[in-house]
């Protein structure tokens, strides 16, 4: 079993901004750490509403 790589909330917090902002998921991943599967999944599973990126 490999490593599990835990982010902070804050983190997390802060990507979801991001991305909701319209930042794309790779791009707020790259700012905060968080992994972009981690953010796209913790956006769709809270049912927040993302801006079209581009």
């Amino acid at each position: 079993m490999g490593m599990t790589r835990r982010c902070s909330q804050a983190d997390l917090d802060a990507a979801v901004e991001a991305v909701l902002a319209g930042a794309s998921y790779r791009s707020a991943a790259a700012l905060t750490g968080v992994p972009p599967s981690t953010v796209r999944d913790y956006v769709l599973r809270w049912g927040f509403v993302r801006r079209r990126v581009p």
